[in-house]
């Protein structure tokens, strides 16, 4: 069977081999999902002297992912079918998913310098379980930013 991993990693591939090259639809589609990324996290970087906490990350995170299946996902796969596309924005809300756990278990902790921070608070293999997660989340959303861009030889 398959893992999502690699299935981005086919993608790449196929990319790299120039089996697959996105069409417009394909590539505004990623362009779509890209954009909503960075109006969340544009958001949160502009409260005013309140630096943004790793929790407040990744609950932004899971909202994006809320949008990806609610919006995104939905009119994805009505325009594109079974569009390499549709796999990777799959591979990335599984990814996104994958660190709900995580951002339960973080709160926020604001203090001076040198305080602890939400990620300290985390078990040992809590933060090595979620280092680990990030890589999916990086390796299918590197591949639709690629996509969205056109920047794929």
């Amino acid at each position: 069977m398959m893992t999502t991993g690699d299935r981005v990693q086919e993608i790449v591939s196929a990319l790299r081999r120039r089996d697959w090259l996105p069409s417009e639809a394909e590539r505004q589609t990623a362009a779509s999902l890209i954009h909503r990324r960075r109006t969340l996290m544009d958001h949160l970087d502009q409260q005013p002297d309140t630096p943004a906490t790793l929790e407040e990350g990744m609950r932004i995170q899971q909202e994006l992912a809320d949008q990806i299946l609610g919006e995104v996902l939905p009119e994805a796969r009505s325009v594109l079918g079974t569009s390499p596309v549709v796999d990777l924005i799959d591979a990335y809300v599984a990814a996104l998913r994958a660190m709900a756990p995580y951002a339960k278990k973080l709160r926020p902790l604001r203090g001076p310098e040198g305080a602890l921070t939400e990620y300290d608070v985390l078990t040992p293999q809590d933060r090595e379980a979620m280092h680990d997660a990030w890589a999916p989340i990086i390796a299918a959303g590197s591949v639709l930013g690629a996509v969205a861009s056109g920047d794929v030889n």
